[in-house]
């Protein structure tokens, strides 16, 4: 993280910080050998997203690795009051707030690469990300299958952090966003 001079520019000179490392198993490196996936030694972590609501704020990452179906999305969490450019003043969840999914309704690898939005009236919450809808990488290169944009509402705990939902399989019918003409 770092100070911008504007929305496209860092302030020259800034200082940086790392919020975030590699220390959970989900957040490795993958490797392909022998016609099967093996996590690696190092950690993947990658495309931070940050949301804000009511004074607090999140930043949403990536791990794992876009080109195997091991691909996850973490949260770190700012201290209320804290800085953000103190490591210390963040915390990161332990488990991933989205994950593969494979069940009876259909699957979704590969969830990742997010961003934050608010249906038309502005009273939900949605989450854009990235999915594949099958765990197997066709060697064609490392979008075979392709990733497709999947939306999602998601809510918030009475203590203000986002809680989401499952990654929805495509095909999967949702309700619309509030406020969207139909």
């Amino acid at each position: 993280i770092t100070p911008m001079a504007s929305p496209a520019r860092v302030a020259p000179g800034a200082p940086r910080a790392r919020l975030v490392r590699g220390t959970e198993p989900w957040e490795h490196e993958w490797i392909a050998r022998n016609g099967t996936w093996e996590r690696g030694a190092r950690y993947w972590v990658e495309a931070p997203e940050a949301l804000v609501r009511n004074g607090r704020v999140f930043v949403a990452y990536s791990a794992g690795h876009t080109a195997t179906p091991h691909y996850y999305l973490g949260l770190m969490t700012l201290r209320p009051g804290g800085d953000p450019m103190n490591p210390a003043d963040w915390a990161k969840r332990r488990d991933p707030i989205l994950r593969p999914v494979d069940g009876p309704l259909g699957a979704a690898y590969t969830t990742g690469h997010n961003g934050f939005t608010v249906s038309p009236d502005g009273r939900e919450s949605w989450i854009v990300y990235h999915a594949k809808d099958r765990a197997v990488w066709g060697g064609v290169g490392p979008d075979d299958p392709p990733r497709t944009v999947r939306a999602q509402r998601f809510t918030w705990a009475a203590d203000g952090t986002p809680v989401f939902a499952p990654a929805a399989p495509s095909g999967v019918r949702l309700r619309r966003p509030s406020g969207e003409a139909r």
